[in-house]
C-alpha cells in the first residue's frame, strides 16, 4: 500500500499523536510530494527521535488525531493510522460521523505489534473505507 500510494505521486505528512498531534518536520503540518528520500529520512530519523523526538503528550486519544489530520487537510483522499488499536478513544459512532463528513477520503489502517487489538481497527477501516494491515514483528 505505501509503495503504490506514496511513492505513486502521492502527497503525505506525518504526525505522531497522542493527547496533542505533532508533525514531523518543523513541527507544522506540511503536505510533501513523493518520492523524496530527503523527506523520507527526515521522518526516519524524527521517529528514531534523532532529530525531531516525539513531544507529543502520552496517551491514546485517535479521535483528537483525527480531527488534527482532516482539519488540517480536508481535501485528503487517504489517512494512514497507525497504532497497537489498544483504548484509542474513538467509537465506530464518533469515526461514522467523521467518515460521513468527508465522503472523498478512506482511512486506512495499520494495527502494529503482535498483540494488537487488529480485530476493532479493522472495523474502522471497514467503515472508513480503507484498507488494512497488522504488522506483528
Amino acid at each position: 500500500w505505501y509503495q503504490r500510494r506514496v511513492h505513486g505521486g502521492k502527497s503525505i505528512a506525518v504526525a505522531a499523536w497522542g493527547n496533542t498531534t505533532t508533525w514531523a518536520g518543523n513541527g507544522e503540518a506540511q503536505l510533501v510530494a513523493m518520492p523524496n528520500p530527503k523527506y523520507e529520512q527526515m521522518v526516519r530519523d524524527w521517529m528514531k527521535g534523532e532529530q525531531h523526538p516525539f513531544d507529543c503528550e502520552q496517551g491514546t486519544y485517535m479521535h483528537q488525531a483525527v480531527e488534527a489530520a482532516v482539519k488540517e487537510f480536508p481535501g485528503a483522499t487517504d489517512v494512514l493510522i497507525m497504532c497497537d488499536g489498544e483504548d484509542f478513544g474513538l467509537s465506530l459512532e464518533q469515526f461514522q460521523g467523521i467518515v460521513d463528513r468527508l465522503p472523498g477520503t478512506k482511512f486506512h489502517f495499520t494495527a502494529l505489534g503482535e498483540d494488537a487489538g487488529a480485530k476493532d481497527l479493522f472495523k474502522l477501516a471497514a467503515i472508513g473505507r480503507g484498507v488494512q494491515q497488522h504488522v506483528k514483528g
